[in-house]
């Protein structure tokens, strides 16, 4: 509540008006204003205004309760003596109508695995109605005020904060503790506000998110961020641009990681098995700065995919290197080295020529890690759903390449640069076919393992049912 003074009529007597929330004035209140003046005010009275204030507050309204006094000559003007003995006025609804795009935010959070609770002033209806006008509370999701969370105990308060939706008439202190019990379940929590008392919460989160517009400088200096535009919408925008930064630094790594695995498995193999070497210093270079480096830029620019914001968030202590992306490294350069492998062996013995095995190889290692590179844009989506051309520098970087390694057996000076000998343009075909092979074998793969899944979860579902 606040309260102010003023001269008032032609004797300039005073009179100090008040406004504040329904509950907290009507208490303070002794007597109605009616048409002839004030009238005593009695506890029906009160009964019959909160229920218009609830029901106010249940279409979405914040309700805002008028009251005032007026002073005898001479008083003091002691705050806790201007708010009693009050005439109540009325009742003010206001409508502040939530952003269009917030639903859609919210419910891409939603679908993101990110919980979005509402931590307000306001009056619990109030709340409840906006939350559910947004889409924030469901059937199950409780609301919450701030004396209620007074009254639970630490570990009461951790225990039941999954289930809170909405959290209203809260204090500074409220939403500190709200965001330390939600941190207590292991959870990443960014916390967003413009006003003051949204300070030390904003300093308590992982992420402390303030606004550029309405946010005040003490809120600005304690986040972490401060969004210019004061848009909810920016920051799921936000979220979803930063999944797409390091998925696409994710699978960079994966595929110069694979295509490195691949490079050593087939020349350790080779000397192995007593073999020459099967590539070149120079055509390791290439292979390293241009087949490589070239797909790989444009990999870490790849445009995001939408499916980012479907995928539940990382665990805290997920890393980027974990078992998954390990193995699929590892078969990923065992495949690439194979067909390469094959190819060498192959021409050695048929040719009998180390110069001519060894340009079959680099030919194969070049066209598998090019062609690979297009299925390194999603661990789980084929290549045949997702669509190659949504990425045109990868496409033109891939054709380039491809073009080049056919063509350097029939250039002079690009054969002598690259160390590969003239050779028919029917070899070039049939190791193109042959690099084809771990790019089929990695894309079928992303069919199977979720239809293994499938049956592992319908085999285990059916074996819990039967016990």
């Amino acid at each position: 509540r606040m309260t102010i003074v003023r001269r008032h009529g032609p004797g300039g007597a005073r009179r100090a008006l008040v406004k504040g929330a329904p509950e907290e004035l009507l208490p303070r209140c002794t007597a109605l204003l009616g048409p002839n003046g004030a009238l005593p005010m009695g506890d029906d009275d009160r009964r019959r205004i909160l229920d218009r204030s609830g029901a106010m507050a249940r279409d979405a309204l914040r309700v805002l309760a008028a009251a005032y006094r007026d002073l005898g000559t001479g008083e003091a003007l002691d705050a806790e003596r201007l708010e009693q003995d009050l005439v109540f006025v009325g009742l003010a609804g206001m409508y502040d109508p939530p952003r269009p795009e917030a639903r859609d935010a919210v419910a891409r959070c939603r679908a993101a695995g990110i919980r979005v609770v509402m931590i307000t002033g306001d009056h619990p209806r109030t709340a409840a109605a906006i939350a559910r006008e947004l889409g924030l509370a469901g059937a199950g999701d409780d609301v919450v005020t701030g004396p209620e969370i007074d009254a639970l105990g630490d570990a009461e308060f951790v225990r039941r904060v999954p289930a809170i939706a909405v959290y209203a008439r809260v204090t500074a202190e409220h939403k500190l503790r709200i965001v330390r019990a939600w941190k207590a379940h292991g959870r990443t929590v960014a916390m967003t506000g413009d006003g003051v008392n949204d300070a030390p919460a904003i300093k308590g989160a992982d992420i402390g998110v303030a606004m550029g517009l309405t946010g005040t400088e003490v809120t600005k200096e304690a986040s972490d961020m401060v969004i210019t535009d004061d848009n909810f919408a920016s920051i799921v925008a936000a979220v979803e641009e930063g999944r797409g930064i390091y998925a696409n630094i994710r699978k960079t790594l994966q595929y110069l990681l694979a295509g490195n695995t691949g490079e050593l498995m087939l020349m350790l193999g080779a000397v192995a098995l007593g073999l020459p070497v099967p590539l070149a210093a120079i055509q390791l270079l290439w292979i390293n700065l241009v087949t490589d480096g070239l797909p790989a830029l444009c990999l870490a620019v790849d445009p995001v995919d939408p499916a980012v914001m479907k995928a539940a968030p990382r665990g805290r202590a997920e890393r980027l290197a974990d078992r998954a992306f390990l193995s699929r490294m590892l078969l990923t350069g065992a495949l690439t080295a194979g067909a390469a492998f094959v190819a060498y062996v192959a021409s050695l013995r048929i040719w009998n020529d180390l110069a001519m095995a060894r340009a079959h190889a680099f030919s194969t290692l070049v066209f598998a890690e090019l062609l690979r590179s297009f299925g390194c844009r999603s661990d789980s989506v084929p290549l045949w759903r997702r669509g190659v051309p949504a990425n045109r520098r990868l496409v033109g970087v891939v054709a380039a390449g491809v073009f080049i390694q056919i063509a350097s057996p029939h250039i002079k000076w690009l054969g002598s640069f690259l160390d590969t000998p003239p050779m028919p343009l029917a070899h070039c075909i049939a190791l193109l076919a042959l690099s084809l092979v771990p790019a089929a074998v990695l894309e079928l793969l992303k069919v199977v393992r979720p239809w293994r899944r499938g049956i592992a979860q319908a085999a285990s579902e059916g074996g819990s049912h039967h016990e």
